[in-house]
């Protein structure tokens, strides 16, 4: 598969999961914004459409880890990126398979654990990923216009998780979530952007 496909896939498949959660806001008004999770979604009569969601941006990760491969010059922290995005990509699968426990639930499921599980994967291989390819975009060529604002996104995101997950059970939770997961779903388009952009117009599509 071409570069220009993968971007265009990454493209596609997370930009569905901004399309599918906002439709969520207005399908399911029950849920608050300050006080539930995104997650909470997959819990209610729509939830198929938060776990396409989630299954989408898992398909989209996916790619763009395989689009930087083709179009990053081969390295070990290239090898190291690379690996970290795929991991990300499969921890928003597993997210889309295991829905969370309701917010205040008093004990927690298998399934919720899973859950779980895959929000860690998610969330922290992408933290990694970001400091990583900071240094990689600065040694690569056509990518170095990047390097800079892929520190700041790496500065920015990794506050965000600090203060998210330093919010007391009680307090704007669903808000301080939607701005912490907002961050790197604006990176992983900006990156399908550019691996769409950096690949040879001559490759088919």
């Amino acid at each position: 598969m071409s570069g220009r496909q993968l971007g265009m896939i990454g493209i596609i498949g997370v930009g569905w999961f901004v399309v599918a959660v906002l439709a969520l806001h207005i399908l399911d008004p029950d849920l608050s914004v300050v006080d539930n999770y995104i997650s909470e979604y997959a819990l209610g009569q729509y939830g198929w459409l938060m776990q396409s969601a989630f299954f989408g941006t898992g398909v989209g990760a996916i790619a763009v880890a395989l689009g930087l491969r083709q179009t990053l010059a081969p390295g070990k922290r290239v090898t190291t990126s690379v690996v970290l995005l795929l991991i990300a990509g499969i921890g928003f699968l597993v997210v889309a398979i295991f829905k969370t426990d309701p917010t205040g639930a008093t004990e927690t499921t298998t399934e919720g654990n899973w859950h779980l599980v895959g929000s860690v994967m998610v969330f922290f291989s992408l933290l990694a990923a970001a400091w990583v390819l900071r240094g990689v975009f600065k040694r690569d060529r056509t990518w170095e216009p990047f390097a800079k604002a892929q520190m700041w996104f790496a500065i920015v995101y990794t506050v965000s998780m600090f203060v998210t997950f330093g919010t007391p059970v009680g307090g704007p939770v669903g808000v301080t979530q939607r701005l912490f997961v907002a961050l790197p779903l604006g990176w992983l388009l900006t990156l399908a952007w550019n691996i769409r952009r950096n690949s040879p117009a001559t490759e088919p599509l």
